[in-house]
Parts: C-alpha cells; structure tokens; sequence
C-alpha cells in the first residue's frame, strides 16, 4: 500500500439527492455506511444500501491477483488487496493503481454523477496486460443504519436484457441495473461474517452477511473494463440519458443468464467520464469541489446536508454552513431555492431542526434555528445581485413570523402553512413507524452513541427479514448474533421502509403535520461521533465530487 495515504482515510463520492458512495483508500469496509451504491429512496431521505462493495480478481497464467479486500469476523485480512496498490489519489474522483505480477498495472476508479442514484466503476489496464478480470458485486438491500443477515426471503434472480442485468433482491426496496461492456454470469453465493471496525469499536453489532448473485468477466486485453450499478427506478427518473451512455449496441442476444455488451458502450464511457472531468475541473478549487458534496435536492429545491455519513438536512446546521457553501461561492441560486423550502416551515416562531427519516413529525428542538433562518436570510438578501419579487416577499413574511412568534407569549404567533395543518396532521399520526424513547443521560445527543442509548419499540407489522438495527453489545466478547430467518408477522419488530414512510415533500408541507404546540422529544439524536461539514471535516473524508 502507498505509504503516502492513510489505509484508513475515508473517501466519499455524493450524487446530490442524498445518496452517496465512500469507503476507505485500503479498500476494507469498516462502517455499515460504507457501500458503492447507497441511493436516498426520498431525497434526501429514505437511504437504503443495495450495493455494499465489490469482490475483485484478476486470474492470470501465474495465479490469481487480488484486487479488492476483506475483513472477516473474527479479525481475518482476506484477500488482502491492498498490499499491491502503489497509487491512490482522489482527484478527479477516487483511483487507485495495482502493480501486477510480471509487470504492468491496472487503474481502478469510480465516480458518481450529480442527480444520479448510481456509481460508474472502471478498470483501466496498462498496455500488455493480461489476463481475465472477475468482479462479483456484494448486495444487501437494507435500511443504512441497520446490518443485513443470510436470509430465505433474499432474491438471487437476475433478469438480462439489452446489455443491462437487473436484480431485486427485496419487492420494496429500489431495483439494482447493472450496465457493462462484459459478460455476466448467474452464479449465486453468500459471503458471511464481513467485520466493520468502526462499528466495533463504537460497541455496536458490527458483523454483516451479503448476497452475490453472480460474477462479472471481461478480457483486459480487450481494454478499459467498465461496470455502472444503478438504483433502477430512481437512477431512471433521475437522468434518462444514462440508458443511452450505457447501453448496449448493435443485435446482441444474450442467453438466458448471460449478457454481453456491445464494445461501444466503452466509447460511451470514455465520453461519459470526459463530462465528469470537465464538470470537476469547473470548479475553482478542491475546496469548493468537496462543498458541492453537502448540496442536495429536496422536492423541488435544495437544501444542505448536516454532516456524512448519517445526518440528513438539519434546520440550523442548514442555515450555519448556508453562508459558507453558497454565499462565499457565489451559489446564489441554491441559497435562494434552500430559503425558500424552509421560508413556509415557520411555525409559532420557530423551525424544525430535524425531519426524521421515516418521515414522522418535525423536530422543534433547536430554539435558535429560526434566528440562523433569520441571518442567513438577511446575508442573501445583502449579497445576492438580484432577487425576484416573489422570493424577496416570501423570506420577509417568514422573518416577520418568526419575530411575531417569539415575541407573543403563549401562542408565539401564527404558524405559517395551517391550512395544510390538520390533514397533514392526520396523516402523521396514522403513519406506521419506530417509537423511540431516550435516557435522561443521552438526551443532548451526547456521550454515548444514539443507539447505544436509546430504547426503540417497532409497529406490529410484517418484517423485512433482511436487516437488524444496532444493540449495544452486552458484557460478552461477541456481537450479538441475528435470526437469519423472515420472524413471523406477529413479531414486533421493523417493517419495511415502504410501508413505514409516507409521501415526503417540501419542509413547508412536513412541517405543517406538526400538532400546534412543540411534539415531545421522541426520535432519536445522531451518533456521537459526528462528521461534519465544518471545516476540520477533511481530517475523515477526502472527497472527489
């Protein structure tokens, strides 16, 4: 491994919905947030894993060649990748180098483009390699704050069609559409027991077991050896124009279980990965590059994401680091559009600090949300160079909410949104999902970790057998182990998250379900070891969006 780059440092790579994909530069998953196709299901909300990572080899007349690593429970290095990278660096987006045996390298990179729930992969070999590359990727299909288990109810069919291979592991979560200009073979296999360090050592369940439907082959010698893994309907809906980028051409007709993509689509790679160079090399500096990661699309507009790798959009965190990620970088549009999503949320003078993830009732624990609404608000008004009428009045009638809030005792106000109130409301309190109580010692959000020290109950409702969320582990020296069987409906336990969230639209709309008094505290705070977007946040991320 290049000495140069901590194994342990972390990359990320953000679409701008949400979703995002990161892991470390010595190739081992050590956090359940580490995946390649991590997609927001209700931007920015709503993640779910459906790609965790990769099994990668190349097999050679000498042996095989590891290009991937593991680490396996109890604490067993296999393969061990690593020990051949001889160049990592995150520009444009993350690459590594592999020094092949005999001789010769072979890059491999990925990268995620903006408005797209999906991650292109590549494998670039040197002139006069050889050789038969196999990559087999490792789905799970869970909750992102939960763990997924060896389970009946896990789908291994894969349906080919034009040059794109389809799975579903789970009938409620989003389908995986893999494009390639290799050739696909069924061949299904779990992997068991996969370790996450960093879970570990925060005292949570930290073992994992993951699906592989089947294997991808191409011949290097062939050239450039490129794989896009997709969240189906979501990447679709995203940007249609991805199925021209990848798809196959030509008459191609693939076998039953077996697809073989036209060489063209590694033309279209090539041109694909040209755009996202040129996009990158935009932007004035690394710095502003990695800001663009915290920007990201809430219904209609925009909004900030609090800190990667769990938070989603936070009220105050919003309108702190606003300033920074869009004033002092001239994204004056994207402050425009964030103030006006959060503008029709006031309520009794205040603003939520946090919507949850399944979608329940807003958050208003922060009292000084508003008055960062407040100074953001009035720095774009200063600093932008033209602001529309509509716009202009929308942010005054919020400050003047908020100000005639705080200052009426008792009913702090009107609450901006009320004729939307009650049927909203309605609907928040007929929505299944995760009750949540807390220890008096935990209540600030610090100290131990939020599910070290909350004490969560579930709806009755039929499970999704395929995760288990955190528990602290007990005095013992093993994890807590998981039933890897579907429980029987009668178990209280964690729906899907389907059934659990109901439409998510702008903070306006959800902030209106609010009853009309502040609700108790009732979800959970964040994790205590929180990466953030201040500016010490390149200490854990190095990000190339």
């Amino acid at each position: 491994m290049d000495a140069t780059v901590p194994s342990g440092a972390e990359w990320l790579e953000a679409d701008g919905l949400g979703g995002f994909a990161s892991g470390t530069v010595g190739l081992v998953r050590t956090r359940r947030y580490h995946a390649l196709l991590l997609a927001a299901t209700a931007p920015p909300a709503g993640r779910v894993v459906l790609v965790n990572g990769l099994e990668a080899w190349l097999e050679t007349d000498g042996g095989t060649v590891a290009l991937c690593a593991q680490r396996y429970a109890p604490d067993v290095l296999y393969p061990d990748g690593a020990e051949r990278v001889v160049a990592f660096t995150p520009d444009p987006w993350p690459r590594w180098t592999f020094a092949l045996p005999g001789g010769g390298t072979i890059e491999h990179g990925l990268f995620v483009r903006p408005g797209r729930a999906a991650i292109v992969l590549y494998w670039q070999p040197a002139a006069g390699a050889r050789g038969t590359l196999c990559v087999r990727p490792l789905l799970s299909g869970r909750d992102y704050h939960a763990l997924h288990h060896e389970n009946p109810a896990f789908r291994f069919d894969a349906a080919v069609n034009d040059g794109a291979v389809t799975w579903r592991p789970y009938a409620s979560l989003p389908a995986i559409v893999a494009r390639t200009n290799g050739v696909y073979a069924h061949e299904p296999q779990w992997y068991r027991r996969f370790l996450y360090a960093e879970e570990h050592a925060r005292g949570l369940d930290d073992v994992e077991d993951l699906a592989s439907p089947g294997v991808f082959r191409w011949d290097v010698a062939a050239g450039t050896a490129v794989l896009e893994l997709a969240a189906g309907d979501l990447a679709a809906a995203g940007d249609a124009a991805t199925a021209r980028d990848f798809a196959a051409a030509g008459d191609a007709a693939p076998q039953a279980q077996t697809s073989s993509a036209s060489p063209s689509s590694t033309r279209d790679f090539v041109a694909v990965r040209a755009g996202e160079e040129r996009r990158r090399a935009a932007f004035p500096s690394r710095l502003h590059r990695a800001a663009d990661a915290y920007v990201v699309r809430r219904g209609a507009g925009r909004t900030i994401i609090a800190g990667y790798p769990w938070f989603t959009d936070w009220g105050r965190d919003t309108f702190i680091a606003l300033r920074g990620l869009c004033l002092a970088t001239g994204r004056f549009d994207d402050a425009r559009q964030i103030l006006r999503e959060w503008a029709g949320a006031v309520s009794q003078g205040m603003l939520p600090n946090r919507f949850p993830d399944d979608g329940g009732t807003p958050e208003f624990n922060a009292v000084d949300a508003a008055l960062w609404f407040v100074v953001a608000a009035d720095e774009f008004l200063r600093r932008a160079p033209a602001v529309d009428g509509d716009t202009r009045a929308a942010l005054e009638a919020a400050i003047d909410a908020i100000v005639a809030g705080r200052s009426s005792p008792g009913t702090r106000g009107s609450p901006i949104g009320d004729a939307t109130r009650s049927s909203r409301s309605a609907a928040s309190a007929s929505r299944p999902g995760a009750s949540t109580t807390r220890d008096r010692s935990c209540a600030s959000g610090r100290g131990r970790s939020r599910r070290a020290c909350c004490r969560t109950t579930f709806p009755t409702t039929a499970a999704h057998p395929s995760s288990t969320r955190s528990t602290p582990r007990s005095g013992s020296s093993s994890p807590p182990t998981s039933s890897c069987a579907a429980p029987p409906p009668s178990t209280a336990t964690r729906a899907p998250r389907s059934k659990r969230r109901s439409t998510r639209s702008s903070p306006a709309t959800r902030a209106a379900a609010a009853t009309a008094s502040a609700p108790p505290r009732t979800a959970s705070s964040p994790p205590a070891s929180r990466v953030c977007s201040s500016p010490g946040w390149t200490r854990r991320w190095a990000t190339g969006s």
